[in-house]
């Protein structure tokens, strides 16, 4: 969880938005049955756990809470932090974005990874209807964002992230 954090560029404790965010970040690590300095090192964990089905799950739902606001949030906790800044700056095309993000979060992808996760950034989700063409550098910059999370969220769970 915290590596996540650390991860994005930036990112610090003046990104957190209330006190509560705290304790929220203590359950997700919890969920993960991670306490901080318990044991003082990664190699205390149970590798097995850590490999098993069940934990990906759970670190899926985490990473999904971290990074937007879903069912089982307590809070938004990238409110006060814009990956559109982050990540976006500087950049005219999707796939300079993607090989930002990829690059970030140390998450190699193959042709077919990058094309799907090339199409979800360049798709704009239409309710009732059929998706249609919205290639990211033309959207705006709400619908910029939430793209990132989107994108950021598919790239930590991939199991290349898992075993950096």
């Amino acid at each position: 969880v915290f590596g996540l954090l650390r991860s994005l560029p930036g990112y610090g404790p003046s990104n957190i938005h209330s006190g509560d965010d705290y304790t929220v970040l203590a359950w997700h690590t919890g969920a993960l049955d991670q306490t901080l300095m318990t044991p003082n090192s990664i190699f205390g964990w149970d590798d097995k756990v850590l490999a098993g089905a069940s934990y990906i799950k759970i670190w899926r739902d985490v990473s999904n809470q971290l990074l937007t606001k879903t069912v089982g949030s307590y809070g938004e906790h990238l409110a006060k932090y814009s990956l559109r800044d982050h990540f976006w700056s500087g950049l005219s095309t999707t796939d300079q974005l993607i090989d930002r993000l990829t690059s970030c979060f140390n998450v190699p992808l193959n042709s077919t990874q990058r094309g799907f996760l090339r199409n979800y950034l360049d798709t704009q989700p239409r309710l009732g209807a059929s998706a249609s063409p919205s290639p990211f550098p033309t959207v705006g910059a709400t619908q910029q964002e939430e793209r990132l999370k989107g994108a950021i969220a598919i790239l930590v769970n991939q199991p290349s992230y898992r075993t950096k």
